[in-house]
């Protein structure tokens, strides 16, 4: 069995890094879109373009990409887990949470396409590289957003205190779940890059609303070690 202690700070901390992130994340790929030229489209391209060599000033995207997804892991393993002391099924529901937009995130800035389907490159082209290639495979991880809010839901039911969210990540969950249906059956057309940005601010503001919900316990409580009590030390529920 594992153990898990959070003391109210490392949570407070990290509710705020889980909304920042979101933030941070979206902000980023919408300010890298204002650079990429005439060639590249926000309603057509993806938001990997913007990240591949020879794009211009990547780093506007990779680099809050990168931060949002640490902040997304931190929230996942020392606030929204802690919180859910007691449980069942967090430790599954903080995985497939942290899984596509905090590690997703987090290792895909650090491998970029080989080149913008912008500039006239094939989809076969971007991923020549094994660089690309580990890229393409960890999009992948975005499948998993879209059942994580289901997952997620089912938990939060379990909890008095996270109770009253759980319809709300069923909803985001359906909401999710159809923007990544239009993203991969719209993914070459000439609105990919808009279905795709649509998934990704839905994905984000779901973690932000968990991460502000955090925040509004621990508010709640003040004077307390933390939101749930004393000391969040429990069991692992699986």
């Amino acid at each position: 069995m594992v153990r898990v202690t959070s003391s109210k700070p490392a949570m407070l901390a990290a509710g705020i890094a889980g909304v920042a992130g979101q933030i941070l994340f979206t902000l980023g790929w919408f300010m890298a879109g204002l650079f990429q030229g005439d060639a590249y489209s926000v309603v057509r391209h993806d938001i990997s373009d913007m990240g591949a060599l020879g794009a211009p000033y990547p780093w506007v995207l990779l680099i809050p990409q990168s931060i949002a997804g640490a902040c997304t892991i931190f929230f996942g393993v020392v606030g929204f887990r802690p919180a859910l002391v007691g449980a069942r099924g967090r430790t599954l529901a903080t995985t497939l949470l942290v899984l596509p937009l905090g590690v997703g995130n987090l290792v895909s800035s650090a491998f970029r396409l080989d080149c913008r389907v912008a500039d006239g490159c094939t989809v076969e082209e971007t991923v020549r590289s094994w660089h690309a290639t580990v890229h393409s495979i960890l999009g992948v991880l975005l499948l998993v957003a879209a059942v994580a809010p289901f997952v997620v839901a089912r938990c939060l039911r379990r909890s008095p205190q996270w109770a009253r969210l759980s319809r709300t990540s069923t909803w985001f969950g359906v909401a999710i779940a159809v923007a990544m249906v239009a993203t991969i059956i719209l993914g070459e057309s000439a609105v990919g890059g808009l279905a795709q940005r649509i998934f990704a601010l839905l994905a984000a503001a779901w973690v932000a609303v968990l991460a502000g919900w955090l925040l509004r316990l621990l508010a709640g409580r003040k004077g307390q070690n933390t939101a749930l009590g004393p000391v969040a030390t429990s069991p692992d529920l699986v």
